[in-house]
């Protein structure tokens, strides 16, 4: 959006397939008090979004960057026959640097 020498501000979108690896997996129950295999209600394939917009400082061959990012995910992590819903929005505070390879 605007850059500078060394200070500017960036936008940031994006979309991320996710793919789960996890072979044992255990649900909750609905009483909160037991668990149950829960292999076959987990998705294995979902997306996630994700808008920010960063604070961004070069110094030398580094770019750092830092500013709120909101975060999506588009399918509840088990399947709908699970009863206990989950939150699907994060917010947070992104830090990191981008190093530009030659």
């Amino acid at each position: 959006l605007i850059q500078g020498k060394k200070l500017g501000i960036t936008a940031e979108a994006s979309i991320q397939p996710t793919f789960t690896l996890n072979k044992s997996l255990y649900l909750l129950s609905t009483d909160y008090k037991h668990y149950a295999d829960g292999n076959n209600l987990m998705r294995k394939w979902n997306i996630n979004s994700a808008v920010g917009i960063n604070l961004t400082y070069k110094t030398g061959v580094y770019q750092w960057f830092l500013g709120p990012q909101a975060r999506f995910q588009h399918l509840p992590t088990y399947s709908n026959k699970y009863p206990i819903t989950e939150y699907l929005m994060d917010y947070g505070i992104r830090l990191g640097f981008i190093k530009q390879l030659k």
